[in-house]
């Protein structure tokens, strides 16, 4: 009978590696500040208009949204040159598997919030339509969740990763 032996193999992580991974880190970190504060402006209109109850109501906030679609763009803009440069900096980092589903899951959930703002700005060019409220919250129910999903792609996906399996942290818990 042939005895097996436990080997454990390991990738020896570079010094520059490691630094490199604590810049993406840095990056996503930047990059989910400017999303939780994008999506506070979004849900912003969003409170407003969940408290309507008449079409009469909406009426003074009309006045509002062609500033608001205007910041909104901005903001998304940022926040796209924002993931462009995050995404850079995470291709520098260690290259592998792991690495390259996250960042295919982050790419997506992006695509969809953004996707999701688009619609949201063809909104805001009809507010006079009778579904407008109900059509910019149900948007928003599906923004916010893709946000959460994002959060947690990067937190427990992206950062974990990097801390443990390439910054090599020890896990308490």
């Amino acid at each position: 009978m042939r005895k097996r032996s436990n080997v454990i193999r390991s990738i020896e992580i570079s010094d520059e590696e490691k630094r490199q991974a604590v810049v993406t880190r840095k990056k996503f970190e930047n990059l989910m500040d400017s999303v939780a504060k994008a999506f506070e402006h979004l849900n912003v209109l969003n409170g407003a208009l969940a408290e309507i109850q008449e079409p009469g109501e909406l009426e003074p906030l009309r006045k509002l949204f062609k500033q608001y679609k205007r910041k909104t763009q901005t903001i998304f803009n940022e926040l796209i040159d924002l993931l462009e440069d995050a995404l850079l900096e995470m291709n520098k980092t260690v290259s592998d598997s792991e690495m390259e589903r996250i960042q295919d899951m982050v790419i997506g959930e992006v695509r969809e919030i953004r996707d999701g703002v688009e619609r949201l700005l063809v909104l805001l060019k009809e507010p006079q339509d009778p579904g407008f409220v109900k059509n910019f919250t149900t948007v928003m129910e599906r923004l916010n969740a893709r946000k959460a999903s994002l959060d947690e792609i990067v937190s427990e996906g992206l950062n974990a990763h990097l801390d443990f399996d390439v910054l090599g942290r020890i896990r308490l818990g």
